[in-house]
């Protein structure tokens, strides 16, 4: 076949495909539902209600408010609390001058109560639910280490765990944003699914200011604080801190579900929410506030002065010779000033003495006088 026959034969198929379709039915497809406009409007507020993106964001500042009122009230309480006992200190040195020995040794012990003091049991870091469980744990676990139960309610362990909050807590924030997102859309929850992605930027901020996310450490905390049955640990969670948060130690920040029993009573459950969890800021004013407590000097007491008894003044003895009875009134009042200056004289000792005095007088002048009657004798015999 030539090249002329093959082109008429293409246009040919091309003619006889386009009369095909030309003359083929239109098949329609089917009309779709009738939604009227109050289906319509009800569906579009439903779906702004499921989507909310203000709210969060709002949450989160105002909790960053009061966390910041909280922090600065704490502060207010007892601002720069090392500065003020350094001075209180010194006015105490200055009162024990000029013992030297004794102001240096006091200034190299708070030295080192200072470098202690963070990481010293401080009990002002937790709240009474804690409290109480921080003094029955030994009861509980008696092969707990007291050193590291003591190191859980310490500032430095508030410090050292709400350094590492602002770090983990928003990307913990972000994992379960991400969960409960793949969650609604599982449930086929298309609004659930979309609001959970739109809040993950405010749910990370929030995370990294105020805290919140929770970590499982029930393994953690069985290997660490055994407890012997029939007493059963059920979970233990820490609840980690944001930038802002307030409290001041691991310890405040762990939740109990636990079983225990007490001699011969039977289990009962023990349930501790956690307290506050811990921030940098909280943290560093309790550190504070624990070496400030630390540094305290009170001087020493003065030495108390023994005492002189009345009955320690000698009473004066009449003698004869009138040179004694002169100098017997002198020694009464040296000896009366004396007892009253060491504060050992009472006032009827006092009355006493001075009756004394008087009748000595009153023998001095006595003898004098026979003196002088005597020499008066005399002249007149010679």
């Amino acid at each position: 076949m030539n090249l002329s026959h093959r082109s008429y034969l293409t246009a040919g198929m091309a003619a006889l495909s386009a009369g095909a379709i030309a003359l083929a039915p239109v098949q329609l497809l089917p009309p779709g539902p009738d939604l009227s406009p109050a289906l319509r409007s009800a569906l579009a507020v439903d779906l702004a209600a499921a989507i909310d993106p203000i709210t969060p964001w709002i949450d989160t500042f105002q909790a960053a408010a009061a966390n910041i009122s909280g922090l600065a009230n704490t502060w207010a309480e007892q601002p720069l609390p090392v500065v003020q006992q350094v001075v209180a200190n010194l006015g105490a040195y200055i009162s024990e001058l000029p013992d030297i020995g004794t102001i240096l040794g006091q200034a190299l012990a708070n030295v080192g109560d200072a470098a202690r003091a963070p990481f010293a049991v401080d009990l002002n870091t937790l709240d009474p639910a804690h409290t109480g469980v921080y003094n029955l744990l030994p009861t509980i676990s008696p092969d707990l280490p007291q050193e590291l139960l003591d190191f859980l309610t310490s500032s430095a362990s508030g410090l050292l765990i709400g350094l590492i909050g602002p770090v983990l807590s928003p990307v913990l924030a972000l994992g379960s944003g991400i969960r409960s997102a793949v969650g609604a859309l599982q449930n086929s929850d298309f609004a659930g699914a979309l609001d959970a992605l739109i809040n993950i930027p405010a749910a990370m901020v929030n995370a990294f200011l105020n805290g919140g996310p929770t970590i499982d450490v029930t393994s953690l905390v069985a290997s660490t604080i055994p407890i012997p049955p029939p007493s059963v640990l059920n979970s233990a969670t820490i609840t980690l801190g944001g930038l802002l948060s307030q409290g001041a130690s691991i310890f405040n920040a762990v939740a109990l579900d636990a079983s225990i029993k007490l001699g011969p009573l039977p289990p009962a459950p023990l349930v501790v929410p956690a307290g506050p969890p811990a921030g940098v800021f909280g943290s560093l004013i309790a550190m504070t506030n624990a070496i400030a407590g630390a540094i305290v000097v009170t001087p020493p007491a003065p030495a108390a002065s023994p005492a002189r008894s009345a009955s320690a003044v000698a009473a004066p003895e009449a003698t004869s010779a009138p040179a004694t009875e002169v100098a017997a009134p002198r020694i009464s009042h040296r000896a009366s000033r004396a007892a009253v200056a060491n504060g050992a004289a009472t006032a009827n000792t006092a009355d006493k003495a001075d009756t004394a005095d008087k009748a000595d007088r009153k023998r001095s002048t006595a003898g004098r006088s026979a003196a002088r009657s005597a020499a008066s004798r005399s002249a007149s015999a010679s």
